[in-house]
């Protein structure tokens, strides 16, 4: 072995060699002082289990052992910068993922909105039932089929659903995306006097409890629910206090005479102005919740 060669004990730790004293000379006691951390693991380290402090372990060669001498000290320091390990962590599968928090909140209900179109003076229809007069554009066309994207099921008294299902089976207006949607989307008539409901996708359903049908298909997931032109269940719903919102569209026409939108309420539902949305047409859309 070479006269420059340093030694290393057993273990692979680092070893700067032995302290030699003459026989019978005991070697002067130095003042304790702490140590640091790093020197007294070094020297733990260097220690078999159960040796005593004179033990001097067997040099080794460093050429033999130098790589696992550096890791065992790289290591070492790692730990010492670390910390002693939490007793949650684990050497074996590493970091734990951080706990999911519980979701404490009552469990999500689909929002259901009733959409209507009215005169600037308040009528949803003319006095002989007309609904010719509605302004409707390339721009409302396309605010519509945006709308669409987040509804996936309409809910219809009897008398809208009966001018919606003589009106859109066999359309062709303006915007295809539109007729596809109404012909396509899934419907629910509310009804104790219809008897049948031949059009595409609808379920019809009593109205001897309403309140406990609404709320039964405000729980079954999926996205909003949409009530269009049935102005008396629209009305119903808000005594109940099952309609999220209300958006009226307004027309700039003024029709002098009609059916109103809310004849049928018993009493007063205050509201709370959540949205206006402007059309270059004129129209203007007032999205409404209940105050």
């Amino acid at each position: 072995m070479t006269a420059h060669a340093f030694f290393l004990p057993a273990q692979g730790l680092p070893h700067c060699g032995f302290r030699k004293t003459r026989p019978g000379r005991k070697s002067p006691r130095r003042p304790r002082t702490a140590r640091s951390p790093l020197r007294t693991m070094r020297t733990a380290a260097s220690r078999p289990p159960g040796s005593c402090r004179s033990f001097r372990p067997e040099p080794v060669a460093v050429h033999q052992h130098s790589l696992l001498a550096s890791e065992c000290l790289q290591l070492a320091t790692t730990q010492l910068r670390r910390g002693p390990p939490s007793r949650s962590s684990s050497a074996a599968t590493g970091p734990r993922a951080p706990a999911r928090r519980r979701d404490r909140r009552p469990n999500p209900v689909r929002k259901l909105f009733s959409y209507v179109a009215i005169s600037l003076d308040g009528y949803y229809e003319g006095p002989n039932g007309e609904f010719d007069w509605p302004n409707v554009d390339a721009e409302y066309f396309e605010f519509a089929n945006q709308s669409d994207a987040y509804i996936d099921t309409l809910l219809f008294g009897r008398t809208g659903y009966e001018h919606m299902a003589a009106h859109w089976p066999n359309a062709t207006g303006p915007d295809p995306e539109i007729v596809e949607f109404m012909n396509s989307v899934a419907k629910v008539v509310v009804s104790s006097t219809l008897e049948k409901a031949e059009w595409n996708n609808t379920t019809l359903v009593g109205s001897d409890d309403l309140a406990e049908t609404v709320q039964a298909l405000k729980q079954r997931p999926g996205k909003e629910i949409a009530l269009f032109g049935s102005v008396k269940l629209t009305a119903s719903l808000l005594e109940l206090g099952l309609i999220d919102e209300l958006r009226v569209l307004v027309n700039p026409l003024i029709l002098g005479e009609g059916r109103s939108l809310f004849s049928t309420l018993t009493r007063r539902i205050p509201l709370e102005l959540w949205r206006t949305t402007t059309f270059r047409s004129g129209n203007v859309l007032l999205t409404y919740r209940p105050a």
